[in-house]
């Protein structure tokens, strides 16, 4: 599924990917680098082995605006409901999202 996600995004320009440390396996890390897409998925400590100044800046790094996109999506889902599709079909639900952009740039 990322494999064709990742294939339908570069027909149009260079793509970032970029996730939290929950994404961070050697699969990905390794689908990223033979699709040629830059990888800004955060790097995670594992027991007895801590990251180095270089991952924790790393993470920082992208943690200033991965917060944004973060709060963004939680406010929607609070404020709006957002979490659930409240119609069928992908026209009727990109319309519905479209609608709570629109009400989250207005609040």
């Amino acid at each position: 599924m990322l494999a064709v996600l990742l294939s339908m995004l570069l027909l149009y320009r260079k793509v970032e990917f970029s996730f939290g440390k929950g994404f961070k396996t050697p699969s990905i890390v390794e689908l990223l680098e033979k699709k040629d897409v830059i990888n800004r998925v955060m790097d995670k400590a594992v027991r007895n082995k801590p990251l180095t100044y270089r991952q924790r800046l790393r993470n920082k790094l992208i943690s200033r605006y991965w917060y944004v996109v973060e709060y963004t999506f939680d406010s929607y889902k609070r404020w709006f409901h957002g979490q659930a599709a409240r119609y069928k079909g992908i026209a009727k639900v990109y319309a519905q999202h479209i609608f709570l952009t629109i009400y989250y740039n207005i609040k």
